[in-house]
């Protein structure tokens, strides 16, 4: 769920497996209500409740005034690394509403081929209008993630530290990824890696 503050003027736009409930966390002393509780007299659409609401979908739901002026960020990560820690987290969160059909894959390499042939969502979705419109002020990465929180802190006026919540237990990376399974990526998400300047990772040979 996004977040909204008008104490400090800022809106979180949560992008998932990116820190995000952490982050929420951390944000809650600075917003006690939730943007369902704050503007529910603004909901004309179930899609306004969705933990992942899009900058482009929040912009029609809440007063144009508050979009417009208050600072906008969120957070992307590698999408190597991105799509093993969703897997691991559908797998492992037996309330996820995608928890069955990720445990009826045989492996990694299965359910990636799934996703970006089936469910392929990009992480610009959430900060870009389908227009190509950019829509926040600042995207950090995840990888950068006490930089971000410290410039965040002197940026909004925050006195924010960050404990890691909804965490999957993972092996490393590596074990996960052969070529084709790199080269996946590499082609399904080809637009968030140029557009965030990321890189593949070196993978360790497996034994």
């Amino acid at each position: 769920m996004a977040v909204i503050s008008h104490s400090k003027k800022f809106i979180f736009i949560h992008n998932y497996k990116v820190a995000g409930t952490s982050l929420r966390a951390a944000l809650t002393p600075y917003e006690p209500f939730y943007l369902r509780n704050k503007y529910s007299h603004y909901i004309k659409h179930k899609l306004f409740m969705r933990p992942h609401i899009k900058a482009h979908e929040l912009r029609q739901r809440i007063p144009k005034e508050i979009f417009n002026s208050y600072f906008k960020f969120g957070f992307v990560r590698n999408p190597w690394d991105w799509q093993v820690s969703l897997y691991e987290y559908m797998r492992q969160d037996k309330h996820h509403f995608q928890h069955e059909l990720a445990c009826s894959f045989k492996d990694f390499k299965e359910y990636l081929k799934w996703r970006v042939h089936e469910d392929l969502h990009l992480q610009k979705e959430f900060f870009y209008a389908p227009d190509g419109e950019y829509l926040v002020n600042k995207i950090y990465k995840f990888e950068e993630l006490s930089e971000a929180i410290a410039d965040l802190n002197k940026t909004l006026g925050l006195s924010m530290s960050l404990p890691h919540k909804n965490k999957s237990q993972r092996k490393d990376m590596s074990a996960y990824y052969d070529a084709e399974a790199s080269q996946m990526i590499e082609q399904a998400f080809a637009d968030d890696i140029k557009l965030f300047n990321y890189e593949r990772p070196i993978l360790r040979a497996a034994s």
